[in-house]
């Protein structure tokens, strides 16, 4: 975002100089001339710093310039916004829902597996949905089946759940983070994306945040917690 502000910054203040210059030579040409049009502009005519027209031209300017400027900036912090809702609240995933994930990656080795992962609005899990694999090569890529996706969905709803995380694994990845494929298929941003890697003995699992329409993700941490004492 710091990118593009600058660089519509760098545009408007170089337009502002070009509005600038032509009304200042326009303001000298006014200036040079009488009422019967026979004097001649003088070249050395030092600017009119202390005039009116100086001031209130280079005033409209400005303002122009940073007006510009803040409407560009509002615009695309609010695009931004929009598709990269990265925010601070942290996944609380319970340890039985993480050994679950594990155990439905490990069940369909070699194939990638795929679920989703309700709970409630403090960022703590509540429930595993499975969801089947039906990718065109679900060795090396996933695709949720869309009646598995609906039926998740209306089950959080009755269960007044909210979507916390997706899930889905790389069996032969040792340090897991999301494909080209996976950032292209993001459709959830405010989602985090689990991802098991199952290269070594002991699986990784690793957490991320993905904005599929910037095509960026960054890893982001989560806890494995104890269920709670009733």
């Amino acid at each position: 975002m710091v990118v593009q502000v600058c660089r519509v910054t760098k545009v408007l203040i170089l337009t502002s100089a070009c509005v600038y210059c032509i009304s200042y030579f326009a303001y000298r040409e006014g200036n040079a001339h009488d009422q019967s049009g026979l004097c001649e502009i003088d070249p050395y005519m030092p600017p009119p710093f202390l005039g009116f027209e100086y001031w209130s031209q280079a005033g409209i300017t400005l303002a122009v310039s940073a007006t510009g400027i803040v409407i560009a900036a509002f615009m695309i912090w609010r695009n931004n916004s929009r598709y990269l809702p990265f925010t601070s609240q942290m996944l609380r995933l319970l340890r039985e829902h993480f050994d679950e994930i594990i155990a439905h990656a490990r069940e369909v080795m070699p194939h990638e597996c795929c679920g989703l992962v309700g709970g409630r609005e403090d960022g703590t899990t509540q429930t595993i949905y499975r969801t089947r694999n039906v990718a065109a090569d679900p060795v090396v890529s996933y695709e949720a089946a869309p009646e598995d996706l609906f039926a998740a969905q209306r089950a959080m709803r009755v269960r007044d759940e909210k979507l916390l995380a997706i899930y889905h694994s790389h069996p032969r990845a040792t340090n897991p983070q999301p494909s080209p494929t996976d950032v292209r298929l993001a459709y959830y941003p405010s989602a985090v994306y689990l991802i098991v890697g199952l290269g070594n003995t002991v699986p990784c699992v690793r957490g991320f945040r993905i904005a599929e329409r910037q095509g960026v993700w960054e890893p982001v941490e989560y806890k494995v917690i104890a269920p709670p004492i009733d």
